[in-house]
């Protein structure tokens, strides 16, 4: 035994019954087997033409496969809004495997057709006595789905005592679904319902996950629903983070979820280009938030970006040392909701992107980033009636002045930060005292700032009674 295209090939030792003239029978003594054991006697045949295009019934059908053996039956499935396909059922396995062999050259309309066994729940199977039983569907259509069990194959055991004559009892009746989706016995696993098996597969690593779609047709969709379910995808945490992305890797996660809104791609290893957010802005059209990392970021990019996904609201990017102040100014002009902008680790940019702010931007968040103060400061003027949050780390760039200025204009922020700045430490011992004047803040991140004394904790209390988080540590 030996496998010839994922399937298991029998050599049978001996004579057989057919004789070697038989232009049916194989000379070498093979026919298929399914993984696990059956004969292979029934096919599935897709790629067929359309209704529009080809007159399609059994007959033609027929023609096609009785030159490579007896068919004892034919199920073609044709409905208004799916492609049509049949299961043709073969006397003998040899005979199926005759038609397998020959399968790139059997075609209908200039279209080669598809081939290959069906399912081993769904082949006929021989029993020790010698009767072969055809059908192994349940006797008994279901209650709540009449429509998939309009009419039973009839039983063809009667047929295998004509074979001398060489002539093809075939069925003109049709069922109304495809044979993948009846439940049978021989497969316990079907009987669980759809939550059931949703329950299953999100337990399976995703790796193994992807590859249930190809198990049956009733697990592709049930695949399919959990992945168009999916609203955020996250691949810095479980289950996506062992994934190491690509763009290829990439465009197809987001085939598989197409109704994506939150997408976080900020992993320290990936292998992405600027391609990448043209596949995001491609399929990705109800995108309101993302997060990059070390993205090539090309000319105009992030203007197409912004114009394929007009409801963005939060764009977050770290380590993308290559995009200009150019870029950044098309994005914040054409992105009308956005209301949340972080930057990190950006050299050699002057910030005149920062001049284009404006509303309803609500948060801006800049980290060991170098631009021109006076953009920064035109800027937020554009933006104080919305403003609430600001965070600058180890920003070198900032004035004392500039700090004062800011919360005069934005007398309303709920949040500030103001970590591992000691470059205001170097002009005013009371560089920091503007803060204090801030009687909405709530979240207050002085980490690394080594202007905080006791002087300033107690005017702190006094003029930020609504503070409820603070961070001192390292100052």
């Amino acid at each position: 035994m030996h496998r010839v295209n994922n399937l298991y090939v029998l050599e049978k030792r001996g004579c057989n019954h057919r004789g070697a003239m038989d232009p049916h029978y194989d000379g070498a003594g093979k026919f298929f087997t399914t993984v696990d054991g059956v004969p292979v006697r029934k096919l599935f045949v897709g790629n067929l033409p359309t209704e529009g295009s080809y007159n399609l019934n059994h007959s033609h059908l027929a023609s096609l496969f009785q030159p490579y053996g007896t068919v004892v039956n034919i199920s073609l499935v044709q409905k208004p809004e799916a492609k049509p396909f049949a299961f043709v059922t073969f006397l003998t396995p040899q005979d199926a495997a005759q038609a397998l062999l020959h399968k790139g050259q059997i075609s209908m309309s200039r279209r080669k057709l598809y081939l290959s066994p069906a399912d081993s729940w769904h082949q006929p199977i021989e029993l020790p006595s010698g009767e072969i039983v055809w059908d192994r569907r349940k006797q008994e259509p279901k209650e709540d789905e009449a429509e998939f069990a309009d009419a039973e194959e009839e039983d063809c055991s009667e047929s295998a005592s004509t074979a001398n004559d060489e002539v093809a009892l075939i069925r003109s009746d049709e069922p109304t679904e495809e044979e993948d989706d009846l439940e049978v016995e021989s497969c316990p696993i079907d009987k669980l319902n759809d939550d059931c098996l949703q329950l299953i597969f999100e337990l399976i690593p995703v790796p193994e996950r992807l590859t249930l779609s190809r198990v049956c047709r009733r697990w592709r969709e049930l695949i399919s629903y959990y992945w168009k379910s999916f609203k955020k995808l996250d691949f810095t945490t479980q289950p996506l983070d062992k994934v190491v992305l690509t763009d290829k890797k990439l465009n197809y996660f987001l085939h598989l979820c197409p109704n994506v809104t939150s997408l976080n791609i900020a992993q320290d290893d990936n292998d992405l280009t600027s391609e990448a957010i043209v596949v995001i802005a491609k399929t990705c059209k109800d995108l309101d938030e993302i997060h990059m990392r070390n993205i090539t970021i090309q000319k105009r990019s992030l203007a197409y970006l912004a114009n394929s996904c007009p409801k963005l609201k939060s764009f977050s990017m770290d380590a993308c040392n290559s995009h200009h102040d150019g870029e950044m100014s098309s994005l914040v002009k054409k992105s009308k909701n956005l209301e949340c902008i972080s930057l990190k680790y950006g050299a050699k940019t002057s910030g005149f992107w920062l001049k284009q702010l404006q509303s309803p931007l609500r948060s801006l968040l800049l980290e060991m980033y170098e631009f021109n103060p006076e953009n920064l400061i035109d800027g937020i003027a554009r933006v104080k009636s919305t403003l609430r949050e600001l965070s600058f780390v180890s920003c070198s760039k900032l004035r004392n002045q500039d700090l004062l200025k800011i919360v005069q204009m934005c007398p309303d922020l709920t949040r500030f930060s103001l970590s591992g700045m000691v470059s205001l430490s170097l002009f005013d011992p009371f560089a920091i005292y503007p803060i204090t004047q801030l009687s909405k803040l709530e979240i207050l991140d002085l980490e690394h700032n080594r202007m905080v004394s006791d002087k300033f904790m107690q005017s702190l209390v006094d003029g930020c009674p609504v503070l409820r988080h603070l961070n001192i540590s390292g100052s």
